[in-house]
């Protein structure tokens, strides 16, 4: 171990070693026992059983470590399940998390499915998540926890709708039951812990998932409510016309097309079902995002541009003249656009802190010269299947964010100023983003910064593309592509930095 500060680990998966992939683990071991923070590395037999989280604890706790690097067939650090993942997986991470009794934001789990089938692309991998491991808080802020709002609302009441709101509220949940039109035979009074709402129309839905501020109108006025989830059925008018609703599908008593977003349930089969998700989705306690949304109230001069760039009302407004914003840790998605929008730096993100991604993008650039910015969800999706299946081009350095709104233009111009050529945004389309839509924030950035790049010429060398998550083709096609396009393009014009050019580059960014 070189230089002080926090003690990493590193633990790699040797059955790569065994398999066709390329990838030899001593050789990845050898190599990062040099480096700056970590104080031991070793190779075991197979990350895949539990009694690997009994030895990860045992190396934290032998070694003195307080930060851990597991590079093996990990599975996302989110909260997410995907076809990248599996129950193995998953509860491995959980069972390495509490022998360990690190925080979640001291471990990285890093892919090596997802470098391409060779050594040097996995120590590249691991190079810059044990850079992230370094500039980790020594105290990171605990999980945002707090109770959801134990009430409900069902939107449409045709069969499915009724049928649900009869079992949340035989499940003790107060529910609210809104439609364009009433029910034939309901009469004014509804079972036991229902509210009929009829006829209204749900005309704003602010919040999220644990926390909705949902505003009714209907007969002339307005009803206020706070609910913990949303349940979308089919409303009578759409059972009448036997057309049924789904997503994007319009719905007569919304104000547009329901969006599938965290905390909203689509009725299906009998009704029943669903409404038990949104139970069981109430009833889960200490909610809240790990890589929650941080301010510092020293550093905020109160601009208040987080409050109005966050998708879920997260960042409230305070009359506080200390501390201009507070952050509502139920609500944070943690999508990192307040991180990214911040112009003083005031605000951050738990487990991806701009010091974290700033690490990670030197160590990736610094190895190989092409990056990826792959966001969490349909994009690494897409881009998990391409690696799986041997697809993408060996030599390219990733970096995983929880979405593209997190990419500030900071970022961005860092990548380019270290040597990124191509730099890649692979990003959810915007009809898939996870965060209601707040990919959009990379597209506002990149137009910012279109004149600067523009005259420094590195436009060319920035891509963005949008995926859903089976377009392994269409990354795979891209990322080959921009890496043969710059390769072409630096043969012609030769080396890339001069003092003149990064001073252009430098004047076009805005303040």
């Amino acid at each position: 171990m070189n230089g002080k500060g926090p003690r990493i680990g590193v633990l790699v998966c040797s059955c790569w070693s065994r398999s066709d992939a390329g990838i030899d683990a001593e050789a990845i071991v050898a190599e990062v026992l040099g480096w700056d923070h970590v104080a031991h590395a070793e190779a075991t037999d197979d990350m895949s059983g539990m009694g690997n989280a009994t030895l990860a604890g045992d190396l934290v706790r032998r070694h003195s470590l307080d930060r851990l690097v597991l590079a093996a067939c990990a599975c996302c650090p989110e909260d997410q399940r995907c076809a990248a993942c599996n129950d193995e997986r998953a509860a491995l991470r959980e069972a390495v998390k509490a022998a360990t009794e690190l925080p979640w934001a001291h471990h990285a789990f890093v892919n090596l499915r997802d470098h391409h089938r060779l050594t040097d692309d996995g120590i590249t991998a691991v190079a810059m998540a044990t850079a992230r491991m370094a500039l980790t808080p020594d105290q990171v802020p605990p999980r945002g926890a707090r109770e959801p709002v134990r009430e409900a609302l069902v939107v449409g009441a045709g069969a499915l709708g009724r049928a649900a709101a009869v079992e949340l509220g035989e499940r003790g949940i107060p529910t609210h039951l809104v439609d364009k039109v009433a029910p034939a035979g309901t009469g004014s009074e509804a079972p036991k812990n229902i509210t009929l709402h009829v006829p209204a129309r749900v005309m704003r839905m602010d919040g999220g998932g644990g926390d909705f501020r949902i505003t009714l109108a209907g007969l002339g006025e307005e009803v206020e409510l706070r609910v913990g989830v949303v349940l979308i059925a089919p409303g009578l008018t759409e059972e009448d016309a036997s057309t049924g609703v789904g997503w994007g599908l319009p719905h007569s008593s919304l104000p547009g097309p329901p969006k599938k977003v965290q905390g909203t349930f689509l009725a299906s089969e009998d009704g029943r079902a669903s409404a038990g998700a949104a139970a069981a989705y109430l009833g889960r306690v200490a909610r809240g995002t790990r890589a929650v949304a941080t301010v510092d109230g020293e550093a905020c001069i109160g601009c208040l541009k987080s409050v109005r760039v966050g998708p879920y009302s997260a960042i409230l407004r305070r009359p506080d003249p200390e501390f201009h914003v507070t952050i509502d840790p139920l609500l944070c998605a943690g999508c990192g656009g307040c991180a990214s929008a911040c112009l003083n730096w005031a605000a951050d993100q738990t487990g991806y802190t701009t010091r974290e991604l700033e690490a990670a993008i030197v160590a990736g650039v610094g190895r190989t010269g092409a990056l990826l910015i792959v966001c969490n969800w349909s994009a690494y999706r897409a881009m998990d299947q391409a690696a799986r299946e041997g697809m993408l081009p060996r030599g390219l350095a990733i970096l995983r964010v929880p979405c593209m709104a997190r990419v500030s233009p900071h970022l961005i111009q860092l990548a380019l100023a270290t040597g990124a050529d191509p730099l890649i945004l692979a990003g959810c389309s915007e009809r898939g983003c996870h965060f209601r839509g707040r990919r959009n924030m990379l597209r506002e950035h990149l137009a910012h910064m279109d004149d600067g790049l523009a005259r420094s010429g590195d436009l060319k060398r920035v891509f963005v593309v949008s995926l859903g998550p089976s377009d392994k083709d269409v990354l795979a096609t891209r990322v080959e592509e921009a890496m043969e396009e710059r390769r072409y393009a630096r043969e012609e014009r030769g080396p890339l930095a001069t003092p003149a050019r990064e001073a252009a580059w430098t004047r076009g960014w805005p303040g």
